[in-house]
């Protein structure tokens, strides 16, 4: 098993020679910065806010047209004794996929992080087509005030900016039906917990494989750059300089091939995996492999992730953040008791 002083050394000395941005603990070694406002002057100038009490202001609105292959789009509301029929979630069908950038093929900018592509089989899975909403957290905390901006899991596992922009216990007025942000990795596991039905954080290459669908026969760049296309523009994402702040779920018209909504931009999701920028070159986590000569033998079968870490895995891109960064291969790492008004997440099973 790869131990975290060998990831340590590794996460810097890829981002000083290949261009990606990581993290370790709450600082970010990135080369790339964003056209955006920047955060307020406790963030750190980085790809996702990890001040653990840092925020980046907000407030405003956006619309859409994507061409989805319906013949994939399995989706329907499922009645919760939570939540009522107040979730919608589309079924995955088991397949075969890329996963990652391959330079060779694709006009993106890969990261090192990225490569190299692989093809990964999966059984079937489901997925909530939204991001989990301001409303449905407000459910959940209720149900469990452990996880209210005061209360004790909240306190032991989440860094102070939790929920912070809550008023006596409820999110602002107007909120309620963007996505939930200043979470946690911890609260959101909970939460996915909490609805029922085997429902957890999706794996990494889960949320890859809905965002980019199954393989067609042509490689890597076969697959959309992004979730929802090739051509980004404020109709079909929520990223920086459209709306200025997360919108209503589902606002953005843009949808992956499976019918999934705001997998690029709005907000960052967690997922369940830690992160480790050799996982793709080296999965057994042998530390026999390092790019360019990487473990071509392993069969890569509804993989789990890496067995330890210091971070976990965001995908997806925010509202703040460029359009590069909503790139369906990007991979990004993130404290867990991070609570940043960029991430949010939703659930699979």
């Amino acid at each position: 098993m790869r131990s975290l002083t060998t990831k340590y050394r590794c996460l810097a000395a890829i981002a000083f020679t290949c261009g990606c941005s990581v993290w370790i603990d709450d600082f970010s070694i990135d080369d790339s910065t964003s056209d955006s406002e920047s955060p307020d002057a406790s963030d750190s100038d980085s790809d996702i806010d990890t001040d653990t009490d840092g925020d980046v202001d907000t407030d405003s609105d956006s619309d859409a047209d994507t061409d989805t292959d319906v013949s994939l789009v399995d989706c329907d509301h499922w009645v919760t004794p939570q939540l009522g029929d107040d979730i919608e979630v589309c079924s995955i069908k088991g397949g075969s996929a890329f996963v990652g950038c391959d330079p060779t093929v694709t006009s993106e900018s890969c990261m090192q992080d990225e490569e190299p592509a692989h093809r990964v089989t999966f059984s079937g899975f489901s997925m909530l087509r939204y991001e989990v909403t301001a409303a449905q957290f407000l459910a959940f905390v209720t149900s469990d005030p452990t996880w209210a901006p005061d209360g004790a899991s909240a306190e032991t596992k989440c860094s102070a900016s939790y929920l912070k922009d809550w008023n006596n216990g409820v999110p602002p007025a107007g909120t309620e039906q963007r996505p939930v942000v200043d979470v946690c990795w911890h609260a959101a596991e909970a939460y996915c917990a909490w609805i029922g039905d085997g429902y957890r954080l999706p794996t990494e290459a889960e949320w890859e494989f809905v965002a980019r669908g199954p393989h067609d026969g042509h490689g890597p760049a076969a697959y959309w750059t992004y979730p929802f296309g090739n051509d980004p523009n404020c109709t079909l994402a929520n990223y920086a300089g459209c709306a200025g702040s997360p919108q209503a779920v589902g606002e953005a018209e843009g949808e992956s091939p499976y019918g999934l909504a705001d997998m690029g931009g709005n907000a960052w999701e967690w997922t369940n995996d830690w992160y480790d920028p050799l996982f793709y070159c080296d999965p057994r986590e042998t530390d026999n492999y390092t790019p360019p000569n990487c473990d071509s033998q392993y069969e890569w079968i509804d993989p789990q992730g890496p067995t330890d870490g210091a971070t976990k895995v965001v995908r997806g891109g925010s509202w703040y953040h460029p359009i590069d960064l909503m790139r369906s291969a990007k991979r990004q790492g993130l404290d867990p008791t991070t609570s940043s008004n960029l991430t949010g997440f939703r659930c699979a099973r």
